[in-house]
């Protein structure tokens, strides 16, 4: 925590940026502060320089800290080129990024959103249930997917997992849905519920498969395994 406090307020280069930022008016009680009770105060609502402050003194905090890690791990002789002005510079670009309006069309829609806790919920007595996923890291990137069985008591009775180069995310999601059909099928389980969360995927179960649609080899093979007739599955 001294490491950290020093390199944030009290000393040094630390020190000489906060003297050019914070007003004069409120230095006396900005530095003599205690750490914990400074750095809440600066958090809160009644800044010292206007609306922006508690951003400005985040943006700070952290360039600081980056600043005093490069000295210490990287080059001994590193000192910030104008870093006041870069401070400002960087708070002003966040602050016109926050005032664009699809960030504050973004930032609307996630505050009207609600959370909804969930969990899993076991099959009935003589079922399965088999939770699978698939994701990709870009769309189409590096790949995988995984799930993992299991019966009404939550035992664990089977799972996979498998890479799967660079895909979509569609394509993930079905390989995982293939490959926790065959999973199941091997096992010898014959009552099956699937959970997974491509709402996509679960409609496309659903509908006719034409040639010329994407991904059809797998929705077709997945619509296979599904109508087999020693499975019993509902997805």
């Amino acid at each position: 925590m001294w490491c950290i406090q020093c390199a944030t307020k009290k000393v040094g280069h630390g020190q000489l940026i906060w003297k050019t930022i914070v007003p004069r008016s409120q230095q006396d009680i900005f530095f003599l502060l205690p750490y914990k009770r400074w750095l809440a105060l600066n958090l809160e609502a009644k800044p010292p320089d206007g609306p922006n402050w508690a951003l400005k003194f985040s943006i700070t905090i952290w360039w600081l800290w980056r600043w005093r890690n490069i000295r210490c791990l990287e080059n001994p002789e590193f000192s910030p080129t104008q870093p006041v002005e870069f401070i400002e510079r960087y708070t002003k670009t966040i602050l016109k990024a926050l005032d664009t309006p699809d960030v504050l069309a973004q930032n609307q829609a996630r505050s009207n959103k609600t959370e909804a806790f969930i969990q899993w919920k076991a099959p009935p007595h003589d079922w399965v249930k088999l939770n699978i996923d698939g994701a990709s890291r870009g769309n189409p990137g590096p790949a995988g997917c995984g799930g993992v069985v299991r019966d009404s008591a939550g035992i664990w009775l089977a799972g996979f997992s498998a890479k799967l180069g660079v895909c979509t995310s569609v394509k993930a999601e079905l390989m995982a849905l293939i490959q926790g059909l065959k999973l199941v099928k091997d096992k010898g389980f014959k009552n099956i519920i699937i959970d997974m969360d491509s709402k996509l995927i679960v409609d496309k179960m659903k509908t006719q498969v034409s040639r010329n649609q994407a991904y059809y080899f797998a929705l077709k093979e997945c619509q296979a395994l599904l109508n087999g007739s020693s499975l019993n599955c509902h997805l």
